[in-house]
């Protein structure tokens, strides 16, 4: 094979690779990707359920029954286009903490509710007052709407006492 060579073209001259568009991607004031979020405190599963506008998300507290995520790519370049590799969103639920405090629990025992319900509980401590030699308590029916006490003597006889409680979860689950 025959080619020409023009003599003065040399490397040196050659732009160098990290200022190539194609070798580290278009220049980013041409294009956009924005992560959008709206939410609905119906049943997003209704076909009646009701919509907020959508709008950027961004850290800050938004209370919803569900949400939905989009991204909007943009490109003021027609050769352009955004190309998404991976989006993420962190959604941290806080903890929500109830407590009450010296709660007597007759001998037949109590019910503690917690209202609203948690969406997730991940724990109760309980804190008894008043206990004699051998005394005792058991907690049943623990679940993320509350937990029943009842405390006990040595020989398993139901008792009256008191006692403080702390629960800690996460959400709320509303009617």
């Amino acid at each position: 094979s025959v080619y020409g060579q023009k003599l003065d073209e040399t490397m040196d001259k050659w732009p160098l690779l990290i200022d190539l568009d194609g070798m580290v991607g278009a220049d980013p004031s041409k294009w956009n990707a924005v992560m959008e979020i709206r939410t609905t405190d119906d049943d997003p599963d209704a076909s009646e359920a009701v919509w907020t506008d959508w709008h950027e998300a961004a850290t800050g507290d938004v209370a919803a029954r569900a949400y939905q995520m989009r991204l909007q790519l943009s490109s003021i370049d027609e050769n352009i286009t955004p190309i998404v590799a991976r989006a993420e969103l962190t959604v941290d639920m806080p903890d929500r903490i109830l407590s009450g405090n010296n709660i007597v629990v007759p001998v037949a025992g109590k019910r503690i509710g917690f209202d609203p319900p948690y969406y997730g509980l991940t724990g109760v401590s309980i804190s008894a007052q008043g206990l004699r030699f051998g005394d005792f308590y058991e907690i049943a029916n623990k679940d993320e709407s509350g937990f029943d006490i009842v405390f006990k003597d040595q020989s398993g006889t139901p008792v009256e006492r008191s006692f403080d409680y702390v629960a800690v979860g996460y959400g709320k689950v509303h009617a």
